[in-house]
């Protein structure tokens, strides 16, 4: 992705002789991220790119896992990610989506869950069977 950007007007002479506002272009290149969908569990993994000379950057030297909430899945995320990736091209974003079940605390309605929630109070001694 390359940006193009115009800096602050100086005062110069154009081709005639006369002072005008002249603009410096400058260009802003950013890495872009590797983004895949892993199979039919809709993994998403955002790894480094290509650098903005087009050659393929060093692999990460960090991962960072998100898990996303009750309900949703990973591809709601990857487009924030996709920005921290193009400004963090040295770190892997791991982004699983949890498999669908059903969920007491919604009525029994099947939705991408990490474990089945049975209540909204302290959930300290609530089992978390299906996070394994």
């Amino acid at each position: 992705l390359k940006l193009l950007s115009r800096t602050m007007p100086t005062m110069a002479r154009n081709g005639c002789g006369a002072a005008g506002p002249a603009f410096q272009r400058r260009e802003m290149s950013f890495a872009q991220p590797q983004v895949s969908v892993a199979g039919d569990s809709k993994n998403v993994v955002i790894t480094p790119g290509m650098g903005s000379d087009g050659m393929p950057l060093p692999p990460a030297t960090s991962v960072c896992f998100f898990l996303h909430g009750l309900g949703d899945t990973a591809s709601s995320f990857a487009g924030m990610f996709h920005q921290l990736a193009i400004r963090m091209p040295h770190v892997k974003f791991v982004l699983p989506t949890a498999k669908n079940m059903n969920v007491t605390v919604n009525q029994g309605a099947e939705m991408p869950s990490w474990y089945d929630l049975q209540g909204l109070s302290a959930r300290t001694a609530e089992p978390c069977t299906g996070i394994e």
